[in-house]
């Protein structure tokens, strides 16, 4: 997988990597950013990646607007990215584009107080940088049941 991202990748603009994708072990795919310079949408399963794919030193700057993190029905609580680790490498420059995420329920960013004040933190974040710059998205953290 990780070649043919290598070798695709630099051409890619929307990418879709789902649970299940057999025999891939959990952070192999934390490049993507890497791999996948021009990416303005990405949908993957946190199985795959970890808060490391945001700060990895493809995703400095990197052009990301959309983020959709889903998860396999069989992933646990220690699979994930946090709303805290997208908040921090949008304040640092990581994804300044970055304006949608939408999470799957079962990432239970909601499940308590700490995290829901960290998603309304995201949000408030989202909506500063499009207000400073605007790329016609609407910003916002959505969790959707699948």
């Amino acid at each position: 997988m990780q070649d043919f991202l290598i070798t695709v990748g630099p051409q890619l603009r929307h990418l879709t990597l789902r649970h299940p994708l057999i025999k891939l072990p959990p952070g192999v795919l934390n490049g993507v950013l890497e791999w996948c310079p021009k990416l303005v949408a990405l949908r993957i399963s946190v199985d795959y990646v970890s808060d490391v794919l945001l700060e990895s030193k493809g995703a400095r700057g990197h052009p990301l607007r959309v983020l959709e993190l889903d998860c396999s029905n069989t992933a646990d609580a220690e699979v994930g990215i946090s709303p805290d680790s997208i908040w921090l490498a949008i304040d640092n420059g990581y994804l300044p584009d970055l304006r949608s995420i939408i999470v799957n329920a079962r990432l239970a960013w909601q499940a308590t107080e700490r995290l829901r004040t960290s998603v309304s933190d995201l949000v408030e974040l989202l909506q500063e940088r499009e207000r400073k710059n605007p790329l016609k998205l609407t910003p916002g953290v959505w969790s959707v049941v699948s």
